[in-house]
């Protein structure tokens, strides 16, 4: 009779280890051309026993389960992961800016995932959000995945008839759109990454009427955007607005950056009220992230 109990006992906590196997799903969303899919465990998959039941009882064996993010970021680029709002993993992508996180999951029946990626500037993408349902004996994996080009201005107030600059990371030889507009004017321009991944273009804008503008890049393929540039086109500078001129980093305006505004930028190094020509991103201090842009600017 004992023997007749714990073999029904045994079925009964089977069954209910088990019967997450029998359904799947998944709700996505910002999922441009993204694919989601669930591979059924392996005998690879199977983790060592957790419970061990006294002489004569069966085993149980639980099913890896998980979910695992595959896509295209910047090369060389961080890729974060969080977990219902919490930081859980972080890559760096290789030099085509591929990208693979996996995580082991316990069963829950909805976490949100929440990616990023930064280039190398330190300039982040926008977030990217993955509600998804976690089940035993499944993996799912969520693959194509591409964040949109990452942007940064050289100014953010521009001279009437002057030029401005943009610049930024993609994935390799990739068609881009870069879109100025207003409520009066929109204006698509076409140019592409190299093989690193950097775009940069400058544009003139005569022909622009005086006023505040905004601009954002995309995949000329894809829907989603970056994040949103704003400036202004003005016909005499704002003194109380800090910008950039020329080149970013030029502090001796002669076109060129070179060692001369290397020195000078590596003198205000972590030094407070730094000029507006070494601090190339405008977060008020002059960093490792600004000799990375005055590199990306380097003439001789």
């Amino acid at each position: 009779m004992v023997s007749y109990f714990r073999h029904k006992l045994t079925i009964a906590i089977i069954c209910i280890l088990f019967s997450p196997l029998l359904t799947y799903s998944a709700t996505i969303i910002e999922s441009d051309d993204v694919t989601v899919s669930a591979r059924v465990i392996n005998p690879n998959d199977i983790i060592t026993p957790v419970v061990t039941n006294p002489p004569g009882a069966v085993n149980i064996f639980l099913p890896k389960m998980g979910t695992s993010f595959k896509g295209q970021a910047y090369p060389n680029a961080q890729v974060f992961l969080l977990k219902n709002g919490v930081l859980v993993e972080n890559v760096v992508a290789d030099s085509e800016g591929a990208f693979n996180i996996i995580l082991e999951e316990a069963y829950q029946s909805t976490i949100l995932y929440t990616l990023y990626s930064q280039d190398l500037l330190g300039n982040k993408s926008l977030l990217i959000n993955y509600p998804l349902a976690v089940y035993s004996g499944f993996i799912t994996e969520v693959s194509k995945i591409r964040f949109a080009p990452t942007i940064s201005v050289d100014k953010n107030e521009v001279l009437e008839n002057e030029y401005i600059g943009f610049y930024g990371y993609g994935t390799p030889n990739q068609e881009l759109e870069l879109f100025i507009e207003n409520n009066e004017k929109k204006e698509i321009y076409l140019l592409s990454t190299d093989t690193s991944g950097v775009f940069r273009i400058t544009i003139p804008l005569n022909g622009y009427n005086l006023g505040s503008y905004k601009s954002y890049i995309k995949y000329s393929n894809d829907s989603r955007i970056s994040k949103i540039i704003n400036f202004n086109l003005v016909n005499k500078k704002n003194n109380n607005v800090k910008s950039n001129t020329g080149l970013p980093g030029d502090c001796n305006k002669d076109n060129k950056i070179n060692l001369i505004d290397f020195s000078i930028m590596a003198f205000w190094y972590k030094k407070d009220n730094p000029p507006a020509c070494v601090d190339t991103n405008n977060d008020n201090k002059v960093d490792l992230i600004d000799f990375s842009i005055l590199a990306f600017y380097w003439t001789n």
